[in-house]
């Protein structure tokens, strides 16, 4: 599901006054929600049945039902995602999820006896400290594989990266595990009493790994392990106002109640637990587990690199979690059949570990942001379509094109086109211009060189940056062959030489009813193409020569333009322009239309971007 805005949000109602007075139900969020819930309710209950003979629990049916109900399979139908799960629902039906989620493990705490978890106190915290180190150093040694291999991950900090992959792979999911040793009628065996002890004591020692994760993959003021600290003292904090104040309060309740206390015999405990629990565990907990499976697209995983990827994972995980827990459970004096249902049962995994990894995925993206100054501006224009062409709807293209001349701009449009081609929906094709002019006799020497006597409101803009030409070519080279190595397949790639008009060129890309979107670099650190447009006349300067050329009036352009800028601090300023094209040594001043409210700072006439061009 998309995220949501604020003012998305503040639109949603409530209730609705039915059918009968012009209300869509669907359109309200409690309707839905109770249309939610039945669907997921129906579908838990028919999987289990269908798993009850390979005695499989009825959480992994509710995960499952999530999964089908997503969209990896039904919501594959966009229509169908939009009606019963549109994005606006989404903080709905979470929410009643975990208000669930808080009653079971309310539930839970009713039924341990915390006098069997204090005797198995020394056993369970051996068996958390191998069932976490272990998976934890499996973690960081797969971490350096997926660093290698798969897109984007090289992006993020080294030390954040590890830290997350081996926390993610290490946790135990406690509710899972909860859920999973009362069904099968476990919780309050010594086996299930090792088990919970062991996952908490595990759960302490993650979520303190994961806040050093995010302390120091943070930003200014917040980039510091002792956040971590602060992490672990407000949790103890937190447990000892519980325990020494909340506690005593609670068992005054229970013996006003007349009941003995609030241990799994008191009669207390019982009374709350019958009235509540069906509610919880047959209505409220299906919800919970469901909507983990309903954020997963299991369609995003494609080709034998990523499913192999995939298993390298899965099968580290479990393999270091239940190796870990079985020598450690052994050595404690346990059974070897009993080591292996705890390792079995240590291993569950969960929404925890899905909190983690998407923390892991948020962190990455602010550290890229932070640490470099760096972030993106884009410019969306709709199609200025000739009315008197009679183009209609269904002759309009949903594939979305990526124009690639070359620059930070660009390199930061093929990015944006990598993250668009795994959406299942959509076709991206990446176009490269080639300078057909480049190596022949008729090429020359375009110089852009700084003039502050240009209007702002007429003219491009071009960064003051002084930049290595031969260097940006290589980065330009390394970027698209990487590109083209991780999308394979999955993207087509054209090559197209021009020699000669490239505004034509690019125009005609829009004109061709293929593309629903094109996606162009705005160009402030342009190619030698885009260099020789800065003598354009500019309609929309703001969107940089090739941005203006699609969105100009007139061109019978069909497609919306998106023009993509990557913005850091060394590339901030911008000023005007003039051109100089030096042709067997002979220069010819050209003035360029490039602007920007910075050109007071450019008083001197210093030479900062050259190129060869084709004359």
């Amino acid at each position: 599901m998309s995220a949501v805005t604020e003012a998305e949000m503040a639109k949603v109602k409530t209730s609705s006054n039915g059918v009968w007075q012009g209300d869509d139900p669907l359109h309200f969020a409690f309707p839905l929600l109770i249309l939610q819930a039945l669907l997921i309710l129906l579908l838990s209950r028919l999987l289990a049945l269908m798993l009850r003979p390979l005695r499989q629990p009825k959480v992994i049916a509710e995960i499952v039902a999530g999964i089908l109900l997503g969209p990896s399979a039904l919501g594959r139908n966009k229509s169908y995602l939009r009606a019963l799960f549109p994005p606006w629902s989404a903080p709905v039906l979470e929410s009643v999820a975990s208000l669930g989620l808080l009653f079971f493990l309310f539930l839970v705490g009713l039924e341990l006896d915390l006098r069997s978890v204090r005797r198995s106190g020394r056993q369970a915290f051996a068996i958390a400290a191998a069932g976490i180190s272990l998976p934890f150093a499996c973690g960081v040694g797969v971490a350096f594989v997926l660093r290698r291999q798969l897109p984007g991950a090289a992006q993020a900090g080294y030390a954040p990266f590890l830290v997350f992959m081996g926390v993610a792979l290490s946790i135990t999911a406690f509710p899972v595990l909860a859920r999973i040793l009362a069904e099968l009628k476990l919780l309050t065996t010594p086996i299930g009493e090792t088990a919970l002890a062991a996952a908490a004591f595990n759960d302490v020692a993650a979520w303190v790994l994961l806040a050093l994760a995010v302390a120091i993959s943070g930003s200014g003021d917040h980039r510091s392990p002792i956040v971590s600290l602060w992490v672990l003292l407000s949790g103890a904090a937190f447990v000892a106002v519980w325990m020494l104040a909340v506690k005593p309060a609670m068992a005054w309740v229970a013996r006003r109640s007349d009941g003995q206390g609030g241990g799994e015999d008191g009669e207390f405990a019982g009374r709350v637990t019958e009235r509540v629990e069906d509610l919880v565990s047959e209505l409220l907990l299906p919800l919970y587990f469901a909507s983990s499976g309903l954020k997963t697209d299991v369609a995003t995983i494609r080709g034998g690199g990523a499913w192999g990827m995939l298993a390298l994972v899965i099968g580290t995980a479990c393999a270091g979690k239940i190796a870990g827990t079985f020598g450690v459970a052994m050595a404690c004096g346990m059974s070897a059949r009993e080591a292996v249902v705890l390792g079995v049962v240590m291993n569950t995994k969960g929404l925890v570990e899905l909190i983690v990894l998407n923390i892991g995925r948020e962190r990455k993206g602010s550290e890229n942001t932070d640490q470099s100054s760096k972030f993106n501006v884009a410019y969306t224009c709709l199609p200025s379509i000739d009315h008197s062409s009679n183009v209609s709807s269904e002759q309009v293209a949903h594939g979305v094109c990526v124009v690639f001349f070359g620059g930070p701009d660009d390199r930061e449009a093929l990015e944006l086109a990598e993250r668009m081609a795994e959406h299942p929906g959509v076709q991206v094709t990446v176009m490269r211009f080639v300078d057909g002019k480049a190596g022949s006799e008729e090429h020359a020497e375009v110089t852009l060189q700084p003039s502050n006597t240009k209007n702002a409101d007429k003219s491009y803009t071009f960064s003051t940056a002084i930049v290595d030409t031969h260097k940006e070519k290589e980065l330009d080279e390394a970027a698209v062959a990487e590109f083209r190595q991780r999308m394979g397949p999955m993207v087509r790639y054209e090559e197209r030489v021009v020699a000669g008009n490239v505004v034509e060129e690019v125009v005609s890309i829009g004109k061709s009813r293929e593309y629903g979107l094109v996606v162009v670099g705005k160009g402030r650190l342009p190619s030698a193409m885009v260099a020789e447009l800065a003598v354009r006349a500019a309609e929309h300067p703001e969107l940089g020569p090739i941005g203006d050329a699609l969105a100009s009036a007139g061109q019978g352009v069909t497609s919306s333009v998106l023009v993509v800028q990557q913005h850091d601090m060394s590339n901030a300023d911008e000023v005007p322009v003039s051109v100089v094209v030096v042709v067997d040594g002979h220069g010819h001043g050209h003035t360029a239309t490039a602007t920007t409210a910075a050109a007071s700072s450019a008083t001197t006439a210093r030479t900062w971007w050259s190129h060869e061009i084709g004359d």
